[in-house]
């Protein structure tokens, strides 16, 4: 088996009904390919100069291992990337452009990129952090 970087996730070419999935560190940063659009959720201690092609940034909530504003807001910059966050961190993201934000609240729904997201209510500490 051959070992692959995340990176390569990158060059991956999808059919339709196709996903390429992917970890970004050992614990909450995700990769998401589709044929169509490239999602990332809760983007920590990584480089944002890996990024060039990134539709979506997810932030679930506001804790230390999810959230980092820096790495956030220079993909976002570097990308044109839309965020989906709560209203609570969508407030701490004064360097982004309100326009390339959107508050999800739980039970809220929003199409991007050919792509339904579900802001589902996450059982865990925080302010109303989503699922």
């Amino acid at each position: 088996m051959t070992q692959r970087r995340w990176e390569d996730i990158f060059a991956l070419e999808l059919g339709p009904g196709w996903v390429g999935l992917t970890t970004l560190n050992s614990h909450s940063g995700l990769l998401l390919k589709t044929p169509f659009s490239t999602i990332i959720f809760d983007p920590i201690s990584i480089d944002p100069a890996t990024f060039s092609r990134i539709d979506t940034i997810i932030i679930t909530h506001e804790h230390w291992d999810h959230l980092d504003i820096s790495v956030i807001t220079d993909i976002q910059c570097r990308t044109g990337a839309l965020v989906l966050t709560t209203p609570f961190v969508a407030q701490l993201l004064h360097k982004i452009p309100s326009s390339k934000i959107k508050a999800l609240e739980p039970g809220d729904s929003f199409s991007h990129k050919g792509i339904r997201f579900n802001a589902l209510t996450s059982v865990h500490p925080g302010h109303q952090p989503l699922a």
